[in-house]
């Protein structure tokens, strides 16, 4: 591959990026986004959901908004029970509610036009006790602050049960620990004490796959579209005057990977932003809570995050290698209609690469994670997650990343021998045979 046969790639580069950001589709398209991972975390604290936990209750009930809270004037107690429950272990539960009046009554109260008045009654039932909290139908009191108040009265009626067992919190954790037997052999020992969870291998190969599958489709599909509008509009023939068929696809591959880059940076960004807003919103949590509801909280502890350049060097080199591919597939494309026969060949290897991924985090076979990680279109899907989690070493990630690089090279030159010959080809869509056999032509020409 010579260097002349790059050149004018940095002016593709330059037009193919411009033309990106004039789209008004492009920037409408961006800005939706945005909105969305702005409001992200806030909305999968709404929709994540209660839990009947103590220390999860008491975390709800500090959330409740002051100034909502403030229309609960009135709390009016039946207590049924032994226990002796203080409204100041409530209002210590729920500071937000130190304004109300807390009276204790020996009926239901009639709360009929009560708006700014709230009923909790505590009753005791086989083998633990239950909080009733009521309200007048007209009353100004959200959902939210009945939930709070609620909320507060289990940290009070919990707190009341361990002071009247004379039971600590700490020695009630001691007693609650859970235990659990097992035999295995000192090999099997030692090495379940150098690996990880199946959970943390799985999770680890769904989230990097699926991040690679989505980079791949999404430039693979842009690049196509880009070369078939290029012929289309004859703009390849003014191009061609000043650049090299190869520098047409790489500036179109380097322009693809920048756009994508920014709009990652930007919504990540937004989610920085929904991450640091969420706790301040009424009902909000944070994200660290929100990764600990969902099991992740482990997951997220236990990764060595210093990876994080092999993981990218990994992405670059397997968006290049499919992006190439799709620059391939697409050089035997003349209309619109032809993309999505070409984008199916890529696709479908993508999809075969994530799967793999997915797979050998369930079968969790040793042999088969090296195999995956040296073999080409597959490893990019599997060698860095396997590397993370010393699934194999720094001498296979080094042979995985030399063979990817020897693969990038072929089809770079592969992609610019067929890029060159069909580049004025307007008829229906080359398959893939065909594709070979005009390589194979050019290079017998190139070669003569």
């Amino acid at each position: 591959m010579h260097k002349a046969s790059l050149a004018g790639t940095g002016q593709v580069f330059s037009f193919t990026l411009c033309q990106h950001y004039k789209s008004k589709a492009t920037i409408i398209t961006l800005a939706i986004l945005l909105l969305f991972s702005l409001a992200s975390v806030p909305l999968m604290s709404r929709l994540g959901g209660g839990s009947a936990d103590p220390a999860a209750a008491e975390s709800r009930s500090e959330t409740v908004d002051a100034e909502n809270a403030a229309f609960l004037r009135e709390v009016l107690i039946r207590n049924d029970t032994d226990l002796s429950i203080s409204p100041e272990a409530v209002i210590a539960a729920v500071p937000a509610f130190a304004d109300a009046e807390f009276t204790e009554t020996d009926a239901i109260a009639d709360l009929s036009g009560s708006i700014g008045a709230a009923g909790v009654h505590i009753t005791g039932t086989d083998g633990g006790y239950h909080v009733t909290v009521t309200a007048a139908p007209d009353t100004v009191l959200t959902d939210d602050i009945l939930d709070a108040l609620a909320a507060g009265f289990s940290s009070a009626v919990h707190a009341a049960v361990l002071d009247a067992s004379g039971i600590t919190g700490e020695q009630l954790s001691a007693i609650s620990a859970g235990w659990s037997v097992s035999t295995a052999d000192a090999a099997k020992l030692a090495e379940d004490e150098n690996s990880y969870s199946f959970d943390i291998l799985y999770g680890v190969n769904y989230v990097y796959s699926f991040a690679v599958m989505f980079l791949c489709i999404m430039s693979t599909s842009y690049i196509l579209s880009a070369m078939v509008e290029e012929k289309s509009s004859k703009l390849v023939e003014v191009l061609l005057v000043s650049v090299q068929p190869l520098a047409l696809i790489a500036g179109k591959i380097l322009a693809v990977m920048t756009w994508m880059t920014i709009d990652v940076i930007l919504l990540l960004c937004g989610f920085g932003i929904s991450c640091l807003l969420a706790p301040q919103l009424p009902g909000g949590v944070s994200i660290t809570a929100l990764a600990d509801s969902a099991g992740l909280g482990t997951l997220l502890n236990s990764l060595d995050w210093t990876i994080l350049p092999v993981i990218l060097f990994s992405l670059l080199l397997g968006y290049a290698t499919f992006s190439l591919l799709g620059g391939f597939f697409g050089s035997g494309c003349s209309t619109t209609e032809d993309i999505t026969g070409a984008n199916l060949g890529v696709t479908m290897l993508v999809i075969a690469g994530y799967i793999a991924a997915i797979i050998q985090g369930v079968l969790e076979s040793r042999t088969l994670s090296i195999v995956l990680s040296l073999l080409p279109f597959f490893s990019v899907f599997c060698a860095p997650a396997n590397y993370l989690l010393d699934v194999i070493g720094p001498g296979v990630l080094a042979a995985s990343w030399l063979i990817q690089l020897a693969v990038i090279a072929g089809l770079a030159r592969l992609t610019a021998a067929v890029y060159r010959s069909l580049i004025f080809y307007n008829g229906s869509r080359i398959k893939l045979w065909k594709l070979l056999s005009v390589a194979r032509q050019a290079k017998g020409g190139a070669a003569q």
